[in-house]
Order: structure tokens, then sequence, then C-alpha cells
């Protein structure tokens, strides 16, 4: 099949790296095993297979070769600094998982290249290209792996991550993004039903416009938490209840119908991958974009 040989080619071309020579960071190792939640499997690949997979969860493959590299920087380093300070026992035992609450976001590179480019040679060799510039590198903030989170497209403005390279930036192109709306509507039983699993029995008003009540926001417009009844959900447990995009999650309530809106995709702090590709495009190098997202931090 096309495509499976396009990513036997791609891997072939990635070839071995050493890892970096920082002090105390020895880069991703050159096999790690990755927990699949949905599967609730472990297994084992190469940081190349892994970090193509990174790259194709939160960019588009048509992205300009500087946004793709920028973004695998972003994807090496967030990896780095969970398998730095997370405990043996979390994902199962495995170096690494692919819940994007926790890890870089990864899917399947077969299946992703698949859906996106049937196997063009174009696409193999941007990948190729940005895999190897990610490879080795270990970003680090003061000498230890930094955390480098990044997201297909934020809200509009991205969240002050609490730490001196995770500023909030104001990106109001990523509102052109076509991944940055998704709605849900559904009846309010429907919607009651989908949130027992979080909530078990709750006590709800009679009206369901009065279901959910003070919600709170951070700047950046993603929902921490909401009121539902004499229960409590966050903005992510909407998310995951209702296939939203994001938890920068709005609701609204129509006679016996609710609405739920997310706007942005995927986290909301750190490197946005369509504002990166914009930079791409308008001449920034990887370095440069990476820094414009990541202040501080070495590559």
């Amino acid at each position: 099949m096309r495509f499976t040989a396009a990513i036997c080619i791609l891997l072939m071309f990635v070839g071995v790296f050493t890892g970096c020579t920082a002090r105390e960071c020895a880069g991703l190792p050159e096999r790690l095993t990755l927990y699949l939640t949905g599967e609730r499997r472990i297994i084992t690949l190469t940081r190349e297979e892994y970090l193509t997979g990174c790259i194709l969860a939160c960019t588009d493959p048509s992205f300009q070769p500087e946004a793709l590299k920028a973004a695998a920087a972003a994807c090496c380093g967030h990896a780095l600094s969970v398998m730095n300070e997370r405990s043996p026992a979390e994902f199962m035992g495995a170096d690494l998982s692919d819940d994007p609450g926790r890890c870089p976001a990864w899917i399947s590179p077969e299946e992703a290249l698949e859906d996106y480019c049937a196997g063009q040679e174009s696409t193999s060799r941007k990948l190729t290209a940005a895999v190897k510039y990610a490879a080795a590198l270990c970003p680090e903030y003061g000498g230890a792996p930094a955390y480098t989170p990044v997201f297909r497209c934020s809200t509009g403005i991205t969240d002050d991550g609490g730490l001196p390279w995770l500023p909030s930036l104001e990106l109001p192109e990523d509102s052109a993004c076509p991944w940055y709306s998704s709605t849900c509507t559904v009846p309010a039983e429907y919607a009651r039903k989908a949130l027992r699993e979080c909530t078990g029995s709750v006590v709800l008003p009679p009206s369901p416009g009065d279901w959910f009540t003070d919600p709170e926001y951070t700047p950046g417009g993603v929902l921490l938490t909401v009121r539902f009844g004499d229960s409590e959900v966050t903005g992510e447990q909407l998310r995951h209840a209702f296939g939203l995009r994001s938890s920068a999650v709005t609701i609204t309530v129509s006679r016996e119908d609710m609405t739920f809106t997310s706007r942005g995709c995927g986290g909301n702090t750190g490197m946005s991958a369509y504002s990166a590709e914009r930079l791409a495009r308008g001449g920034m190098s990887a370095e440069e974009i990476f820094a414009y997202f990541f202040p501080g931090v070495a590559l």
C-alpha cells in the first residue's frame, strides 16, 4: 500500500541519532514505550516513529517546513519534561502516553498520512526534515528539560502557563483556523446522561436553563469548572463528553436542547501550531518561532 510505503521511506531516511549533549538531558531514547489510552496497551517504537506521530497530531503536514520543525521541537521538549519527572508506575509503566492532557498528542503516522496526503513524497520529505531536526534536541530552561506544549490553535489568546517561558500571547489570527470551533447540540436529557459518568447521581433544577451555573474561566477563555446542579464538572470533562476540540467551552440552552461550543483546538498554553505556520510563512526560522512561544528556552 502506497501510504505504508511512504511511511517506511520516511522513517528510513530519518535515521538514528545519538541525542543531545546537554549537561542534564540525554534527549529522547532511541526506542521508547507508549501507552495507548484508548486501547489500554503499550507499544514500543523508535523516537522517529514517536515524533512523526506527535507532529501529525498537532499540525497539518501541508505546513511550512520551519513550522513543522518548530512544532517537532516543542513535542520533544514536552515529552522529555514528562519523562524527567513522571513516576515509574505512571502510564502503566510506559515511558509516555498518548493522553494529550499529560503528554504530547500522538496518532499513528500510517493512519494520519492516509487521511492527509495520500503518501505524497513532498510531505514525507518535510516530515523527515522535521523529525531529523528535533530528534537530537533537548529544549532546556535552567539546565533541565522545559515543558513546551504545542496544540493546533488557540482561542485567540494563550493562557499564561505559570512558568517564565510560557507567557500569554495574543494570537487573533487563530480564529481563521479551520479547527478553531466545534459545536455539539443535544437534548437536555442526553446531556444529563452523558455527564452521569462524571457526576454520578446529581440533583438538577426543573428547568434545563438552570442546570449549568457559576462558570469559571481562565483569561484565555478555557472553562475551568461549572456547577451542574449540586455537582461540578470541568471544561475538560465537557470536551470529552461532547466530542469538542478544546475545553474553552460555552453553553447555551434553547428550550429542551443544549449547545456546547468550543474555541481553539487542543490546549491553550504554549505553541499554537496554526500561528507557527503563519510565522513561518512570514519568513521566521524554526528557532525564531520556537523562541517566540518559549522565550528563554535553549535548544
